[in-house]
C-alpha cells in the first residue's frame, strides 16, 4: 500500500460532481472530513474539513488534499502534523 501522488488527487478532484465536502463524501471514495493535528498536537476543522496526505513533496512540506465546505485543492503541509491518509493498493 502506498499513499496516491498530488496528481492521483487531482484526477480524483476532477471526478467529484461539487467542490467541496460534499463532492469529496459523495465521490465513489467516500472522504470524510476529519480535519487534521497542528504543531502542538490539538485537532483543528474537525467538524468542516478534511486533510489527506499525499506522497508529493515540496520543500520541507508534503502536499495535501485538503477540502471544506465549498472548496476543495492541493496545498502543502509541515509534514510533522496530523493528517488522515487513503492507501492505495499497489
Amino acid at each position: 500500500y502506498r499513499l496516491p501522488t498530488e496528481f492521483e488527487w487531482e484526477a480524483e478532484l476532477q471526478s467529484w460532481n461539487s467542490n467541496g465536502s460534499s463532492g469529496a463524501y459523495n465521490s465513489q471514495l467516500k472522504l470524510a472530513g476529519g480535519g487534521g493535528g497542528d504543531d502542538d498536537g490539538i485537532i483543528i476543522d474537525y467538524s468542516y474539513s478534511g486533510m489527506y496526505w499525499s506522497s508529493s513533496v515540496s520543500n520541507e512540506r508534503s502536499k495535501y488534499l485538503y477540502f471544506n465546505s465549498d472548496n476543495a485543492e492541493m496545498e502543502a503541509f509541515p509534514r510533522a502534523l496530523g493528517l488522515s491518509v487513503r492507501c492505495l493498493k499497489n
